[in-house]
């Protein structure tokens, strides 16, 4: 029996920083706020792309030309108006970045290079958005993987940025930080330690109209109980099965619209400020979670 591997979908996003609404400055903008950054990108294959769908981004300036970014589509698409300012319609995907680098200051794939790897390919010309062949998303794949053994060390530390609880940005809109340091201290971890975000469940979630806030109640492994207060919310999304709480992620974002946006186990608060505050009177011996 042969096995043959289907590569994932994937697109090749365009990006001229000298004709495009995304500047310069806020691509550097976008690499110093990863894994924070929020964008979304016009897609022309638009018919042919799904949620989850690969990507990859190519800068086509004179300047540095050459891959910078690396992602996921995070929304199914859909229309909006012209990002050129033209009547013409558009479809575009909200992106998750995996990988994004600033080609002024950082290592990145140059133009050269994928010319000699994958000569198939105009790189530098066509729309923002096309879907690439099996054949090429597996070249593209592996180039990908070689040029990141390459800069071994600056992936490495690339990577450490993602482990931020709190986002920086953040903090200033935060009631009582140095309650949230002082557990996370208390139980041997460090606040940019991957243990604390993973390792949590809500215990609770209530909304309490009168206050206009969103009280949450977070369990921190191996056992600490934390109070967090979501004030002014403007949005709550949840994603739990028969009210059962889980185990995955904490983090704080600041998102760009002047936001706040948390990330608490299956819930996603999108609120003006945010408080710690100790739990002090929960009831139960356990925690009600499934493993």
């Amino acid at each position: 029996m042969r096995i043959t591997y289907k590569p994932q979908p994937t697109f090749l996003l365009r990006w001229n920083p000298e004709i495009s609404s995304c500047k310069e400055s806020d691509w550097i903008r976008m690499c110093k706020q990863f894994p924070y950054a929020e964008t979304n990108w016009s897609i022309y294959d638009y018919q042919l792309a799904d949620k989850y769908d690969q990507c990859y981004m190519m800068r086509v300036d004179s300047r540095h030309p050459g891959i910078v970014m690396k992602g996921q589509f995070q929304s199914f698409p859909y229309s909006g108006k012209d990002w050129a300012g033209s009547s013409k319609p558009r479809h575009y995907c909200d992106l998750y970045i995996s990988v994004i680098v600033d080609a002024n200051t950082e290592p990145y794939i140059p133009l050269e290079r994928l010319q000699e790897t994958i000569p198939e390919v105009d790189w530098m010309h066509g729309h923002s958005g096309e879907k690439l062949s099996n054949e090429v998303s597996l070249k593209l794949d592996a180039l990908f993987r070689e040029w990141m053994s390459e800069h071994r060390d600056f992936i490495q530390e690339f990577f450490k940025r993602q482990d931020a609880v709190i986002d920086p940005k953040a903090e200033d809109r935060i009631i009582n930080l140095d309650m949230f340091r002082k557990h996370c201290e208390d139980l041997k971890f460090d606040m940019t330690d991957d243990n604390v975000t993973h390792d949590s469940a809500n215990i609770y979630c209530t909304l309490d109209y009168e206050n206009n806030c969103v009280k949450l109640g977070l369990y921190i492994m191996p056992g600490d109980l934390l109070h967090v207060i979501c004030h002014n919310p403007c949005r709550v999304k949840c994603d739990i099965n028969n009210g059962e709480s889980y185990m995955h992620d904490f983090r704080v974002h600041f998102h760009p619209g002047d936001m706040l946006h948390v990330v608490a186990n299956g819930i996603e608060i999108w609120c003006d400020t945010l408080e710690f505050a100790n739990i002090e009177d929960y009831p139960f011996d356990g925690v009600p979670i499934c493993i």
